[in-house]
């Protein structure tokens, strides 16, 4: 007997949808309203952890993230568009039963290729090393599994998490977690430079 279950529940999503909207508007126009602004490319890279039901469906993956900030000119808020690519492999494995495909040659595997709005809000910290920052966002998750009985599709998403600039190198650290209906919720820790 297969000893991984395909059943998925929906979690449960708090209700937060509509004050994380509510945010995002209000920080669009506040930003609009500080002045002059800067946009910054960001790319990162690290490893995710899959939890919640996932916990020990799937193994420890990576993650690589590419965005555009939009932020205000006090550079306490700003925008950001986001796109995400995660990859899990599957901790028990069937190679006659798990796959569809190319397998058994390539192992059964998960993947979320996402697309995000978030807000950032950044509080002012003189003096720190490590000038700390929050992410909350939402967005579209578009997941690809290859193991048989599982279902792939586009499924709406919430993340939310903390970040750390590095003064002086142009680096962050963040970790966020991400809540995904029908699919892998998972917590990506991630380290990356902005341009």
């Amino acid at each position: 007997m297969n000893r991984l279950s395909y059943g998925v529940r929906s979690p449960a999503f708090p209700g937060i949808a509509l004050p994380l909207l509510a945010l995002l508007l209000l920080v669009a126009p506040t930003a609009r309203a500080q002045g002059a602004r800067s946009t910054q490319l960001l790319l990162a890279g690290g490893v995710a952890f899959p939890n919640g039901s996932y916990l020990y469906r799937l193994d420890t993956g990576y993650q690589l993230q590419g965005a555009l900030e939009l932020t205000a000119a006090r550079k306490t808020t700003a925008l950001r568009v986001e796109a995400l690519y995660n990859r899990f492999g599957f901790s028990y494995f069937n190679p006659l039963a798990d796959c569809v495909g190319s397998c058994p040659a390539e192992r059964a595997h998960e993947s979320t290729l996402a697309g995000t709005l978030n807000a950032v809000l950044a509080p002012r910290t003189p003096g720190v090393p490590l000038a700390p920052y929050f992410v909350v966002g939402a967005g579209a998750y578009k997941q690809d599994n290859t193991a048989v009985g599982a279902s792939s599709g586009t499924n709406f998403g919430l993340n939310g998490g903390v970040g750390f600039r590095i003064p002086g190198l142009h680096a962050f650290i963040e970790a966020r977690e991400h809540v995904v209906k029908n699919a892998a919720n998972y917590l990506p820790i991630t380290a990356g430079i902005r341009f």
